[in-house]
């Protein structure tokens, strides 16, 4: 625990679920800040552009190659923001499939459960046993006529 978390040790451990959504909560506010930053890069993008064309037309050139420079930089920073965005975004798809993971690899688990449950009680080996039996005793017995034997039957009439 830190100095922030002094109870942490007297806290129940939470659902990973729950662990995996304030996971996720806490990109997307990332992901909505670094939105706001890159709009603010645009807006600073476009106002120095606008500057250096007027600077250009007052022919100061030295002045003009700054600002030039600057709106190289904001580009590439906002490249990175974008890149860093598209990250976050992948990490919070990732836990989403994980989350979706563990959840069927759970209903696996408690399917199987049920069909050992059933298996038992069925008692598979014992019934088989006795299907084996009851085909062994009915094997004599026939449902169609001997033909000998129902010669003789009407033989007698």
């Amino acid at each position: 625990p830190t100095a922030t978390e002094p109870m942490s040790w007297f806290q129940k451990k939470k659902d990973p679920a729950e662990q995996i959504k304030e996971w996720k909560r806490g990109i997307s506010k990332e992901v909505r800040h670094m939105d706001r930053e890159i709009k603010a890069l645009e807006r600073e993008e476009a106002k120095m552009a606008k500057e250096c064309k007027d600077l250009a037309k007052k022919d100061q050139k030295q002045a003009c190659m700054i600002l030039a420079k600057e709106i190289v930089r904001a580009r590439k920073a906002k490249e990175g923001m974008y890149k860093s965005r598209a990250v976050m975004n992948n990490m919070s798809m990732q836990l989403a499939a994980n989350l979706a993971l563990s959840k069927a690899a759970g209903c696996m688990q408690k399917s199987a459960e049920v069909l050992g449950a059933m298996n038992d009680m069925m008692k598979v080996g014992e019934m088989s046993r006795e299907m084996h039996a009851m085909a062994r005793g009915t094997s004599g017995l026939s449902t169609e006529p001997d033909l000998p034997s129902l010669r003789r039957a009407l033989s007698c009439l």
